[in-house]
């Protein structure tokens, strides 16, 4: 049974008209940007993949790698509701102590123990020997994710009978919002998405991981590597942050993942030393005024005599 996005629409011919009117829209957004991709009418589906990831150097825990995987896909267009269930999976994030050449009846060297003597003529140097001795990380890892696909006829069909399907459902239990939940359509254009920790975050740990999921997880969803820029030793930690450019199929408009600029704060310079420190400005001088001659002290006033 698909599974694929859905919105509330009255009615099925109403649907068509909105498929006309999106085709128009496409043709539009293809006229206004005459250098990127035509624009196609597009729909969420359902997609599944699985690979299982392995490692000798990066043991990564459930939670990390679970993580690590929602967050490459959802960079690529996946809804947000991303679901990855992993197996066999030790949640400390060390694997069990599994030699990559032993097992049960087996020597290091591969050949078949008999009789408590190791009868096999190849030679392994120490290299090799601490090579088999590693222990190996593997787990499955199963992933389903809503991916834009283009609406075409198969798709369309598929749609017709998932609408058919509802429709009965909707009959049976009187619910008549099943009948109208019909899925979404918009304008989508394959567009190129760069991976790296400028953008994503990815860290050298995530090297391998990247690796395994080009080869086995994007040819299922439909996304293609167009550059790698991968330092993956199996046996040797690396200093690099891996990256990649992928084209995926994007809604219009959607907002990709870009490097975010590291604004460097500025310090504030450190003071002169006291003797070049500029020295505050003396107050401004009053100009002398001339000094007013003292006055003259006041003679008594004479006293008249007596009248007779």
């Amino acid at each position: 049974m698909t599974t694929l996005s859905r919105r509330t629409i009255p009615s099925w011919p109403l649907g068509l008209a909105a498929i006309a009117s999106l085709g128009l829209a496409c043709d539009a957004v293809a006229e206004q940007q005459p250098g990127t991709q035509e624009a196609v009418t597009a729909v969420l589906k359902m997609r599944e993949s699985d690979f299982v990831y392995r490692s000798q150097i990066y043991f990564m825990s459930c939670d990390e790698l679970r993580n690590g995987v929602a967050v490459i896909l959802r960079a690529l267009g996946a809804r947000d509701d991303v679901q990855v269930r992993v197996s066999n999976c030790n949640y400390g994030g060390a694997p069990d102590m599994v030699l990559s050449g032993g097992g049960p009846g087996q020597s290091q060297s591969g050949s078949t123990w008999d009789n408590n003597w190791d009868r096999s003529s190849r030679q392994q140097s120490p290299m090799e020997r601490m090579r088999n001795e590693t222990p190996t990380l593997s787990i499955p890892v199963h992933i389903w994710a809503m991916m834009p696909v283009p609406a075409d006829s198969k798709v369309m069909k598929e749609m017709e009978k998932d609408k058919a399907r509802r429709e009965l459902i909707s009959r049976v239990t009187g619910n008549m919002n099943a009948a109208m939940n019909d899925p979404i359509l918009f304008a989508a254009t394959r567009q190129q998405v760069t991976l790296s920790h400028d953008t994503i975050k990815l860290e050298p740990e995530h090297c391998q991981l990247l690796d395994q999921m080009i080869t086995h997880v994007f040819r299922d969803f439909d996304l293609k590597a167009t550059h790698k820029n991968l330092n993956c030793d199996p046996h040797q930690k690396s200093n690099f942050a891996p990256s990649a450019t992928v084209e995926a199929l994007l809604p219009v408009g959607y907002v990709l993942p870009t490097a975010k600029k590291h604004e460097k704060k500025e310090k504030d310079p450190e003071p002169p030393p006291p003797e070049q420190q500029e020295q505050p400005a003396a107050p401004p001088q009053q100009p002398a005024t001339p000094e007013q001659p003292a006055a003259p002290p006041q003679q008594p006033a004479p006293t008249q005599p007596p009248s007779q």
